[in-house]
C-alpha cells in the first residue's frame, strides 16, 4: 500500500500532500483561500531531508513559501507510528513566541495552518541545511552560532507558562525511543549493520539493570509536568545554516517539561559531533542555568542521549571509531550513576 493509500484509509476526507501533484495542490490551496487569484504554482520540491513530516517547497509566480503534513507515522520511519495532530503543536509553538524578539527572530514565521488537514505553512529561509555536517571529522560549528543557539534556549525556558498543548502521544514516542527501546536486550535492532562492532559495544549496558533502572526513573521525570516550554528536540538536525545565521525549526516536540532536558541535549550532541570542550563550557557559561536547575537531572538526561543515539535506531552521521563509542558509552554511564556532568563544565 502506497502512503497516499495508507493516509486516505485512514482519513478518507483529507488533502493529501504530494509534490508531484501540482494540479491537486494548487486547487487545495485554493479551496482553502492561501493563494491569490492570479497566483499560480510554478514549482515544488524537497527542501532537505525531514525526519519526521512531509515537507515541500512551494514556488509561485508571486512567492515561496514551505508546507509541512503531519502524519500517522515518521516520515523517514514509516514503519513507526506518530501522532498525526503534530502539525498544531508547532504552530501553537511559532504563536507563543511571536513577539519575543530573541525568538521569534530565530524562527520561521507560522504563515498560516490547516488543523482539518495537519498542515502548516512556514516563511521559507531560503535553500539551506542542517547542522548535521558537524558530525564530521574537522567540521566545527562557529562560535556565533553557538552562542544564538544557546541564548535561543536560555530565553525559552525564561517564557511565563501559559496554554500550551500537553503533547502527551509526542512526549510517549520520544519516551520510548530515547528512554526504553534502546536497552532492550531484543529489540530487532542489527546495530552491526550500523557499524561492525556495534552490538557487542551495547551488549552490556542492555543486561545492566541497575543502569536500566536509572535510565527508567529519568523516563518517568521526562513523561511528567514541567516548569518551563522547552523546544523537546533540540540537536543540530533542528538547526538551520541560513544566511542569516542558525535558525531553529521542527518544534513538534514541544512542551511544559523540564528544561534541563533540551540544555542535556544540545551539550550531548557538542560531544557526539567531538566540538570539544570549548564549545560545551561557552553553552554552559552563556544558558546560564537558574538556581533551581537541577543538575543531576542534566547529567543524567545528558547521558541517556548519548547512549540512545548510539545504540538506538536514530542513529546520525558521526565519524566515531568503535573505540570512540566505548569511551562515549562508558562516560555516559558515569554522568547517569554520578550525576556529575556538570561539574565537568
Amino acid at each position: 500500500m502506497s502512503k497516499k493509500d495508507k493516509f486516505l484509509a485512514a482519513f478518507p476526507h483529507h488533502f493529501f500532500l504530494d509534490m508531484e501533484d501540482l494540479s491537486a495542490l494548487q486547487h487545495y490551496l485554493n479551496r482553502i483561500g492561501h493563494l491569490g487569484p492570479d497566483e499560480e504554482i510554478k514549482y515544488t520540491e524537497k527542501p532537505g531531508e525531514g525526519n519526521m513530516n512531509y515537507v515541500v517547497r512551494v514556488g509561485t509566480n508571486q512567492r515561496h513559501f514551505i508546507l509541512k503534513q503531519s502524519r500517522p507515522w515518521v516520515e523517514k520511519y514509516p514503519q513507526i507510528a506518530a501522532p498525526v495532530e503534530r502539525s498544531q503543536v508547532e504552530a501553537t509553538f511559532l504563536e507563543k513566541i511571536q513577539g519575543v524578539d530573541e525568538l521569534e527572530n530565530s524562527c520561521p514565521k507560522l504563515l498560516w495552518s490547516d488543523p482539518q488537514n495537519y498542515i502548516l505553512a512556514i516563511e521559507d529561509l531560503g535553500r539551506s541545511s542542517d547542522f548535521t555536517h558537524i558530525y564530521a571529522k574537522h567540521e566545527k560549528i562557529s562560535s556565533d552560532d553557538l552562542e544564538s543557539a544557546t541564548i535561543f534556549l536560555r530565553r525559552l525556558h525564561k517564557l511565563p507558562l501559559s496554554t500550551f498543548p500537553e503533547n502527551r502521544e509526542m512526549r510517549k514516542l520520544n519516551h520510548e525511543h530515547i528512554f526504553r527501546f534502546p536497552f532492550l536486550r531484543e529489540n530487532g535492532l542489527d546495530l552491526d549493520a550500523t557499524q561492525k562492532g556495534l552490538a557487542s559495544v551495547a551488549a552490556p549496558f542492555k543486561v545492566n539493570e541497575k543502569l536500566k533502572s536509572e535510565i527508567s526513573k529519568y523516563g518517568e521525570i521526562y513523561l511528567a509536568p514541567g516548569r518551563a516550554l522547552i523546544h523537546g528536540d533540540f540537536y543540530p538536525g533542528s538547526w538551520l545554516n541560513t544566511n542569516e545565521g542558525i535558525k531553529i525549526i521542527d518544534p513538534e516536540f514541544a512542551f511544559h517539561g523540564p528544561p534541563e532536558f533540551d540544555v542535556a541535549v544540545m551539550i550531548a550532541h557538542m560531544m557526539l559531533a567531538k566540538q570539544g570542550k570549548r564549545p560545551v563550557k561557552k553553552i554552559w557559561k552563556l544558558y546560564q542555568p537558574p538556581a533551581n536547575f537541577d543538575t543531576a537531572l542534566f547529567s543524567a538526561f545528558a547521558g541517556i542521549e548519548i547512549m540512545r543515539r548510539l545504540i538506538g535506531i536514530a542513529q546520525l552521521p558521526l565519524e566515531l571509531s568503535i573505540a570512540d563509542k566505548i569511551n562515549l558509552m562508558a562516560k555516559a554511564t558515569e554522568w547517569i550513576e554520578k550525576k556529575n556532568l556538570a561539574g565537568e563544565l
